[in-house]
């Protein structure tokens, strides 16, 4: 996804403005502790170790929300237990089977992470 905010980001980096009004806007819309365990999980795995995570990692967490009866080898499409267009924050990768997650720049995953 290019978009000028993206190309700003990219650009300046650190130095760049607006990076964290841009992922408040995202944390303000969460609406329940899954929710919000799910994009730590996710920004910790990238800022941390450069990796993705599968969707299905979330099935218990998406079971005990009571948002669906799944298990962790069904396919699991993140997008839809988030109010918000979740492709603006994070990547959607298929690999093989399962759709893997990860922050579109690593300075979403620090900034979700504080």
């Amino acid at each position: 996804m290019r978009n000028p905010f993206y190309i700003g980001l990219v650009t300046f980096e650190e130095d760049f403005l607006g990076l964290s009004d841009y992922i408040e806007k995202f944390i303000s819309t969460i609406r329940t502790e899954e929710q919000k365990k799910i994009l730590i999980y996710i920004a910790l795995c990238y800022h941390f170790e450069q990796k993705s995570l599968p969707a299905n990692l979330f099935a218990i967490l998406l079971n005990k929300a009571g948002t669906d009866k799944v298990s962790e080898w069904d396919k699991i499409d993140l997008k839809k237990h988030f109010n918000f267009n979740l492709e603006l924050l994070l990547i959607k990768e298929k690999y093989g089977k399962f759709t893997h997650w990860w922050p579109r720049h690593y300075l979403y995953a620090e900034e979700l992470l504080r």
